[in-house]
């Protein structure tokens, strides 16, 4: 989420103001890839003016990173119930499959079993069959009823890859082709996996991953005469983390140039910075290292987040109790809504932000507030908080409101107003154009509006006749 620690960076990060192109500019418009570009055009300069670049490239990452964690938390939500309701009318057997692959996504893995022994034994297609027969040993090997690897058929290429992801390995295959957005996904995420991975390959997988990632994989109903797309629901999850390991790398060299500016990179509290990425990727042990020693309130917010990770209360709560009664407006707020996020006190969580919100009328309150109403289902309450938090002046454009601001506010109007539902298809239509990848909210969220457009219809009919 993007802190007010971040926004004081962009002033430390200034070079100059004069065209359009300016990287800060991009940054600030939430043109994010487009800025990381422009910075790359820096890098030659050297000096100073290269360490600004890539601590800009650095922040544009992980903005990117966690923009799209939370595309693919509601693109969950969208999927899941966009393909319950096709069920109803199509009886495609990839219809199951893709709603096992979001249950074991969730965790939900009885469900999902149930989902891929049905499609084994009625499936004659033999890409299809086989991913069934990969989910349905891994969803096993969660369940403790199975352990070790499976062994997918050579001759399906896309099965052999989604085997080698859910296997926890970091190795690549080798003389296994490559075809499409989930082999190219599985790729990636083995490449993040692996320690030894260079920035370049990373990169370059991510590149294309980002190229292919609006190609559906679809399914032709001959006899209806329809088209259903599908995705490969670990996707945006995906690049979520690559985005989070390249702003990691940039980091790593902001840190290397330390000794050659160290006013500058002081500013710049790369430490900080890189325990918060390391946080944020599930890689604890590096992260508790940088925080060593570091007594600041911004350090004690991380390490409360690693204890979020680790599940342990009792240090989250001894961390949190004096982090809510910080005066730096931007702590208070992270703690007070990881009362909620960890599942320890959301009315304390309410408390805090209600009065945070009477404080400050910063748009970043309003989101963690209304968040928290939303998801204790005061929907109106939380409705209101989003709205005085939004430009709605701007409505639906990213370069005026934080893209992440839309997508939590789009959940809370797609949670509680079926009436508002093409205002929720308005709002990813716009965020598609610019976020590769999100094409796949949109195309569930038009299903979505139209099944529930086309029962109000009928509903209307038979109250008429």
């Amino acid at each position: 989420m993007y802190s007010v620690k971040k926004t004081l960076l962009l002033g430390f990060l200034l070079v100059s103001w004069a065209t359009a192109k300016d990287p800060l500019v991009l940054l600030r418009q939430n043109r994010f890839l487009e800025a990381i570009q422009q910075w790359d055009l820096q890098l030659a300069g050297g000096g100073e003016k290269s360490l600004r670049a890539y601590k800009g490239q650095a922040l544009a990452y992980q903005r990117l990173g966690e923009l799209y964690q939370v595309f693919y938390e509601f693109n969950q939500e969208l999927s899941q119930k966009y393909l319950q309701i096709i069920s109803q009318t199509n009886k495609s057997n990839k219809i199951p499959m893709y709603l096992g692959q979001v249950e074991f996504t969730k965790g939900n893995y009885e469900s999902a079993l149930e989902k891929f022994e049905k499609l084994i034994n009625n499936s004659d297609d033999p890409q299809t069959k086989e991913l069934a027969e990969v989910y349905k040993h891994y969803t096993l090997v969660k369940l403790g009823k199975k352990t070790g690897a499976y062994n997918a058929n050579p001759r399906i290429p896309l099965a052999v890859w989604q085997s080698l992801d859910l296997s926890g390995q970091d190795n690549l295959p080798e003389r296994i082709p490559e075809a499409g957005a989930r082999s190219t996904r599985c790729r990636l995420a083995l490449l993040l996996r692996n320690k030894q991975s260079s920035e370049n390959d990373i990169e370059q997988t991510l590149n294309l991953l980002l190229a292919l990632s609006d190609d559906p994989e679809t399914y032709h109903d001959k006899g209806q005469l329809t088209q259903i797309n599908f995705y490969d629901p670990m996707l945006l999850h995906t690049i979520s983390q690559a985005f989070l390991r390249m702003a990691i790398f940039k980091n790593q060299k902001v840190k290397a140039m330390e000794d050659q500016f160290p006013d500058l990179a002081a500013k710049f509290e790369t430490d900080l910075a890189l325990a918060e990425l390391y946080t944020l990727s599930s890689q604890i042990g590096p992260a508790t290292k940088l925080l060593s020693g570091n007594s600041s309130e911004k350090a004690q917010l991380i390490r409360a987040k690693i204890a979020q990770f680790k599940g342990d209360k009792s240090e989250l709560k001894s961390l949190l109790g004096s982090m809510v009664k910080s005066p730096q407006i931007g702590i208070a707020r992270e703690a007070a809504f990881m009362y909620h996020s960890a599942g320890l006190d959301s009315k304390r969580a309410e408390k805090v932000l209600v009065e945070l919100v009477g404080k400050s009328q910063n748009n970043l309150n309003f989101r963690r507030l209304g968040k928290v109403l939303l998801e204790r289902r005061k929907f109106q309450n939380a409705l209101d908080a989003f709205q005085k938090g939004y430009k709605i002046q701007y409505r639906n454009d990213i370069e005026q409101n934080d893209p992440e601001y839309m997508i939590d506010y789009t959940q809370a109007i797609f949670r509680s107003s079926k009436m508002r539902y093409e205002e929720v298809v308005e709002t990813l239509y716009h965020i598609q154009k610019a976020f590769p990848g999100v094409r796949q909210m949109h195309y569930f969220m038009q299903g979505i509006a139209a099944k529930d457009a086309q029962i109000y219809n009928s509903e209307n009919i038979i109250r008429k006749g």
